[in-house]
């Protein structure tokens, strides 16, 4: 692959130019394996992803009473929708009523007056009832994920698809604040840095348009 030295990295940007109906900054694309690049930043700053709709999952083992109980951390708060093995149907956390986590007794009875059920108490804790004692329940949900990555010496960014984070044509992200699907990102060849000075794919240049994707 033939590669041109960039003299001028505002000279390239130039000729980028938004092909989508939504406005999408220039400096932006992914390549055919879904990594997202940022270019035109300074070298070693940083810059930030955040994933809007990442599926994650988390297993909690129940007690002796058949209760699955999620507490909520400020760094791992009860998501605001939530699915889970051994149940239909999706729960809205903030539509779940309210209740009191009583004492578990040795027989696998909760105390008089604990609320049965799925609900919330009133710290934001979840809880699931009714599920086999003392079995690993898996909990399915969409979160929030930041991703910090530092820029090359060519001031290019770049966020790889990882089994951790996955990014795919309908994964949602926000990136240096923008909303952006990634379906609507052009897709390119990478540039390439050798000793701080960036080299890309001749074919950048031959007028296959911007920075918004077909």
């Amino acid at each position: 692959m033939k590669e041109i030295p960039v003299l001028a990295i505002a000279s390239l940007l130039a000729m980028i130019a938004p092909s989508h109906s939504q406005t999408i900054p220039s400096t932006y694309f992914r390549d055919a394996q879904y990594n997202v690049y940022l270019m035109g930043q300074s070298p070693s700053s940083s810059a930030t992803l955040t994933y809007s709709n990442l599926s994650k999952s988390r297993t909690i083992q129940s007690d002796n009473c058949g209760r699955v109980i999620w507490r909520t951390t400020a760094t791992n708060p009860v998501p605001a929708s939530y699915s889970s093995t051994g149940a239909e149907g999706t729960f809205f956390s903030t539509a779940l009523p309210t209740g009191e986590i009583t004492r578990c007794n040795p027989d696998g009875q909760a105390a008089n007056n604990g609320t049965s059920g799925t609900y919330r108490t009133a710290i934001g804790d979840l809880v699931i009832s009714s599920r086999p004692p003392n079995t690993p329940i898996q909990l399915f949900y969409v979160a929030q994920k930041v991703r910090k990555v530092k820029a090359n010496l060519c001031g290019v960014v770049r966020w790889g698809n990882t089994a951790s984070t996955p990014q795919s044509y309908n994964t949602t992200i926000l990136l240096q604040g923008d909303s952006i699907s990634l379906d609507s990102l052009e897709t390119r060849k990478p540039p390439l840095c050798r000793l701080g000075q960036l080299y890309i794919p001749a074919e950048w240049l031959g007028g296959s348009g911007g920075g918004g994707g077909s």
